[in-house]
């Protein structure tokens, strides 16, 4: 310096002198800058304008400062323009004295690091001005040094002391993201760093692991699951050890998902991990530190905020079992106080019935479901006998087990049907065992369950399990029985022709023969039906014109009977896609129940056709006997039949019902006891080329 002071004149030195009292005077970092950076333009005379940028400084002060700021020097916003900010960039990359575009650019060194860069407007300074330049920026880069570790020194004990204080009063670690805001605001403030990166819940022996980064006041970034098996934070966590690295946007070691944040450049990284009683709970990241390296202080008060942190993770660790043993002890302790409500819940809440009684057959508890079946309340019941209050006996119910279980202790089982309302009801009642600690009997629970429709679906599955048996049957010997009725009714129609048309009587019964050989044919056809697939060829024809020779077909039915047969036709019905074969059978079996509905009596059948919205209706009403409530729902079971032992099959209705779903139509039946039934089957309209297949058994 004193080699530069040889070649300066008075005024320069004056200058020099004038900047040591700002130095003296100044105590605040803004207000340096600005007395600064007005000595320097005022005292060269020759600068018409300056300013000071502090790039790396992050501070609560301001950054910069300007002294008659020249047009073109910030944008809009306030933002240094392109140009600046290419001569800030220089001198940043080479710490030398850089000039475009009528500017001077001065780097603001101390310790051989840039902390800043002086800007002026040149007007051809001389070599004295520019050695009084180089000294007064290593003045101003000694002074703002020295504001940057009273800053960091500030900001590390305020650190301190508030992790001191949340290392006691921090109980879990939600706690501790709460208190996080003070933290790590502060480290970022005492590391001027850009973020903090926070990688908890992996103690180097799990894959996985949650990361937080905080980049500044109400800047958290939520909670992020991430495989945490390979990365620079990884291998900081591995060693247990403070690392730093300079390059680590392009280490090829490094994981994005772990090591990186989006907003961040992150040139630089230092990893310090979270250890403490020999547990590992995390790693934090810390990106861009203005400081980097850290030197040997700033590491120390890096390890010391980790340990703090652990210790904090490993006290929330130990809080959160402690409350976590707490809960399960209150919880035992609810258990245990309400075991006496908790049974009878379970017994007011099961589908079953249940009740306890005690070696004297009376009633200790018993849930509402079974009292209102005896059209009482549990608490008209407790105390009771069981077979006089529940079955209103004075002995002991027949078939009872209960009072084998109450003298061997060992649970017993049975069955047993009762009637409620005419209604049949089966049951399964169980009864176990309730020892006292000798391992004596004094009580037993019965439990009522309600099997009727198991049992109900278990006669079912046995019925189609007939079903099977008979379509098995039937495919066997359907070959056998097709080849004798293809001869008789092939005879029947040869000697049909043969046979004088004079002769009435024996052409009536040639044709009884063959129809009963038709009927026989299709009974068999029938049977395969249910227990097969079998192919419908659909084709545009008349359902009309298919009632008319159902009707035909059934003629000699009607004639033997007092029965009226009106048909209402639908007129200008369009064409029915449909298998007029089946379609046929249907109307034939409709019509054969409601003959035999009217039996020997004189009565009616009425038919009518409509089309509706794409929809076909045929409604076969007749005057017959009529069918019971109880049995309308299973008309369509079969083998099911209301008729007389030996009349029905219980096979036309089901066939219906297959041959109308094949159709992709529905049935629906109403009936009234001495006025009549009513079928009525609805037919959509199909297109020419359908084709279905069916297989319901």
């Amino acid at each position: 310096m004193e080699n530069n002071h040889s070649r300066i004149g008075e005024s320069e030195l004056d200058l020099i002198e004038m900047m040591d009292e700002i130095i003296l005077e100044s105590n605040s970092l803004s207000i340096f800058l600005q007395m600064a950076v007005d000595l320097v333009c005022l005292g060269l005379k020759n600068p018409s304008g300056g300013v000071i940028i502090l790039p790396n400084l992050r501070q609560e002060t301001l950054q910069s400062a300007w002294h008659n700021p020249q047009p073109g020097w910030l944008d809009a916003n306030g933002v240094p323009s392109t140009t600046m900010e290419e001569l800030m960039h220089a001198v940043q990359m080479d710490l030398r004295e850089q000039e475009k575009d009528n500017l001077l650019a001065m780097p603001i060194v101390n310790r051989k690091k840039l902390i800043g860069v002086l800007i002026l407007v040149q007007n051809e300074f001389n070599s004295e001005e520019m050695d009084v330049l180089r000294i007064l920026t290593r003045m101003i880069g000694q002074r703002v040094r020295h504001f940057q570790a009273n800053a960091a020194t500030i900001g590390r004990d305020e650190l301190n002391a508030l992790l001191r204080t949340y290392c006691n009063a921090v109980g879990t670690s939600e706690e501790l993201l709460r208190a996080g805001e003070k933290i790590f605001s502060n480290m970022i403030k005492a590391y001027k760093a850009q973020a903090i990166i926070l990688v908890t819940g992996s103690d180097g022996t799990k894959s996985f692991a949650t990361k937080r980064v905080f980049l500044g006041p109400n800047q958290w970034q939520g909670a992020q699951k991430i495989e945490f098996s390979t990365g620079l934070l990884r291998e900081c966590l591995d060693s247990g050890e403070l690392t730093q690295w300079g390059n680590a946007k392009t280490n090829p070691r490094a994981n994005n998902l772990v090591d990186r944040v989006e907003e961040v450049p992150s040139a630089t990284l230092v990893g310090i991990p979270l250890c403490t009683a020999g547990r590992k709970f995390g790693v934090i990241g810390i990106l861009d530190s203005g400081l980097f390296p850290l030197d040997p202080v700033d590491q120390s008060l890096a390890l010391s905020i980790s340990t703090i942190l652990a210790q904090i993770l490993y006290n929330a660790e130990l809080s959160e079992n402690i409350k976590h043993l707490d809960d399960e002890l209150s919880i035992k302790k609810v258990e245990a106080a309400n075991s006496t409500t908790a049974l009878k819940v379970l017994f007011e809440s099961t589908p079953f019935l249940f009740y306890i009684i005690n070696q004297e057959y009376k009633i200790v508890t018993i849930n509402s479901g079974r009292a209102k079946l005896a059209e009482s309340s549990p608490h008209d019941l407790i105390g009771r006998v069981c077979h006089e209050a529940l079955f209103q006996s004075r002995e002991i119910c027949q078939g009872c087990l209960v009072g084998t279980t109450l003298e061997s202790g060992k649970s017993t089982s049975r069955s047993k049907r009762n009637w409620i309302k005419d209604t049949p009801f089966d049951w399964e009642v169980n009864c176990y065992a309730i020892h006292n600690n000798k391992g004596v009997t004094i009580q037993a629970v019965i439990s009522e369950i309600d099997v009727t429709e198991k049992r109900r679906l278990e006669a079912e599955l046995l019925q189609n399990e007939k079903l099977v048996a008979m379509g098995q049957l039937a495919a066997t010997v359907a070959h056998e029985i097709n080849n004798p009725l293809a001869a008789i009714i092939a005879n029947a129609q040869l000697l049909l022709k043969d046979t004088p048309s004079q002769n009435q009587d024996l052409v009536e019964s040639v044709k009884l023969i063959e129809l009963a050989g038709l009927r026989a044919s299709h009974v068999v056809k029938n049977l395969l039906g249910l227990a097969r697939k079998e192919e419908y060829e659909f084709a545009p024809m008349d359902i009309n014109e298919s009632i008319q020779d159902a009707l035909s077909l059934l003629s000699h039915e009607f004639m033997s009977r007092p029965i009226a047969i009106r048909f209402e036709r639908g007129q200008n019905l369009p064409p029915i896609v449909a298998s007029r074969e089946n379609l046929e059978s249907i109307w034939i079996n409709l019509l054969m129940n409601s003959i035999e509905s009217i039996g020997t009596d004189s009565g009616s059948i009425e038919i009518n056709t409509f089309y509706d919205e794409g929809n076909f209706y045929v409604l076969i009403r007749d005057s017959g006997i009529g069918i019971p409530d109880e049995q309308l729902g299973r008309i369509f079971e079969p083998f099911f039949t209301t008729k007389s032992h030996g009349r029905g099959t219980g096979l036309g209705l089901s066939v219906v019902k297959r041959i109308v779903h094949a159709h992709s139509g529905s049935i629906q039946v109403d009936s009234e006891i001495g006025k009549g039934t009513t079928f009525t089957v609805i037919l959509p309209e199909m297109q020419p080329d359908a084709k279905a297949s069916v297989n319901e058994t």
